[in-house]
């Protein structure tokens, strides 16, 4: 028969097959939430896009404290409150989606760099300009330093 040693084996191993097969699940939810929330946005229907995104974060909460996509799709639901022109909201998801790429991609990523831009954006828009003109030559000084000062971008 099986030994306790044997039994906690057995019992250790189905633990992280059901963790890995349920972790699974959750991404492909974050995925095709995150899917259909982009859409719903670009058809112009805000209120879809926002119940979609919402829960795409709250699937991509469950991948764990270190995973980036929280910071994805937080830059998502940050463009969507900017679309409905709820800046206030927007400016508070877009630096929270940014502290949480700049932590878990670094400065450098191209993904931290968008949400750095998107940021920028917004701040432009909102007549923040002395913040998005800090935020775009921190983005020119990154995009240097990582491509060259001959680089050109087209």
């Amino acid at each position: 028969m099986f030994s306790d040693k044997n039994l906690c084996h057995w019992i250790g191993l189905f633990t992280m097959l059901f963790w890995a097969f349920a972790a699974h699940g959750q991404e492909v939810s974050w995925e095709e939430h995150s899917r259909a929330g982009k859409e719903a946005l670009a058809e112009g229907n805000y209120s879809l896009a926002k119940q979609h995104t919402l829960a795409a974060i709250a699937a991509a909460k469950l991948l764990g404290p270190e995973d980036p996509r929280i910071g994805f799709i937080m830059n998502d639901l940050a463009q969507i409150y900017r679309s409905l022109s709820d800046y206030k909201n927007a400016e508070i998801i877009h630096e929270e989606a940014l502290e949480i790429l700049i932590e878990r991609l670094g400065f450098r990523h191209s993904v931290t760099i968008a949400a750095m831009n998107n940021l920028a954006e917004l701040y432009t828009e909102i007549g923040h300009y002395s913040a998005a003109i800090l935020l775009y030559k921190q983005i020119i000084k990154i995009t240097v330093n990582s491509l060259g000062s001959d680089h050109y971008i087209l």
